[in-house]
């Protein structure tokens, strides 16, 4: 049984706030409860580590990631991580221009010219990957990355993309954002079977954030080829925790919820912080919601008598040809 945990959207600061850092600890001394058997193995962090994709930023949350992985002992090659809207420098891009065409993103970025170009508005974010030994990603066979590539952890094939190469902010970005098609068929080349195992495609927006071309390269290839489809970015919509969406195919949909604290008090952070915790077996899922409620972590939803470090607590479901019938979260799919 794989254990997975799925977190993102911490906008990290500069400043000094200690109801973060409490809750933060809160947060790391809750999962540390959980019994060796249903110990977190593999961790997905999809997008917006710091606020302002500052140095200093990166260093908080360098402190609690070092934290986090060593209480849980996960090692570097099992975190899978993508970079979002708030990992870039984004007043400083515009001294570098998007492509002339937009819809050639993919072509332009695998140019080792250019891609080196993109890169470096997100420096940062690449050396808070080395700092953590996280290793790049491959993008082709020769071509390797921290921001968009391909990744196997055991069982479980990544295709993590970054949809946020020419973010300039919320206003501008919206079906304006980019995951180059190209990227993913280049990706496919540096695995052997693309249909074993478990395939995850991970980038921080949504659907409906992308430019259409690639929204619907999306719909009609990508999604051919995946079992879980992550997002995060939407965290500012009113009780938009984090959730997994079965589909009627072997196609799911997974919001990240978001660690966003925001300079706010624990009550009125009451809900609004949530996380992903799921658990893969012979083809079945399970998972629950880790949520910040009543000043405390916990499973969303559970009873004082729930035995909830059992694994009886959790009700698997065949991922496989699903009969679970379910609308598509309109922030997430948006077709």
């Amino acid at each position: 049984m794989d254990k997975i945990l799925i977190i993102s959207d911490f906008h990290f600061t500069q400043e000094i706030n200690s109801t973060r850092d409490a809750i933060l600890n809160d947060y790391i001394s809750f999962l540390t409860k959980f019994p060796d058997e249903l110990q977190p193995e593999i961790i997905i962090i999809a997008g917006d580590i710091a606020q302002s994709a500052k140095w200093f930023e990166y260093r908080r949350a360098l402190k609690f990631c070092k934290n986090l992985f060593e209480k849980l002992n996960i090692l570097p090659e099992n975190i899978v991580i993508c970079p979002g809207n708030h990992d870039i420098k984004q007043n400083q891009f515009k001294i570098f221009y998007p492509p002339n065409d937009i819809r050639n993103v993919g072509d332009i970025l695998l140019k080792p010219e250019n891609i080196k170009h993109y890169q470096a508005e997100f420096r940062n974010f690449s050396r808070f990957c080395r700092e953590l030994r996280i290793k790049k990603k491959s993008i082709t066979l020769t071509m390797k990355s921290h921001l968009v590539g391909y990744q196997e952890i055991g069982r479980h094939k990544f295709f993590v993309f970054n949809s946020a190469w020419f973010s300039r902010s919320t206003q501008h970005d919206s079906k304006r954002m980019q995951i180059g098609s190209i990227l993913h068929q280049k990706q496919k080349e540096c695995c052997n079977d693309i249909d074993s195992l478990y395939n995850w495609t991970i980038f921080h927006h949504n659907l409906i954030d992308l430019y259409d071309q690639d929204e619907t390269y999306f719909k009609y290839n990508i999604r051919k080829h995946v079992d879980f489809y992550i997002t995060a970015h939407r965290h500012k919509v009113k009780d938009h925790f984090a959730d997994f969406y079965y589909g009627d195919d072997s196609y799911h949909e997974i919001f990240s919820g978001a660690m966003f604290l925001n300079r706010k008090t624990p009550i009125e952070l009451n809900g609004q912080l949530s996380s992903l915790y799921i658990l893969v077996e012979d083809n079945k899922v399970a998972y629950k919601t880790i949520i910040f409620e009543k000043g405390e972590w916990n499973f969303r939803g559970h009873n004082p008598s729930d035995e909830i470090f059992d694994r009886k607590y959790f009700d698997f479901k065949d991922i496989r040809n699903s009969k679970t019938s379910r609308s598509k979260h309109p922030m997430i799919g948006g077709w």
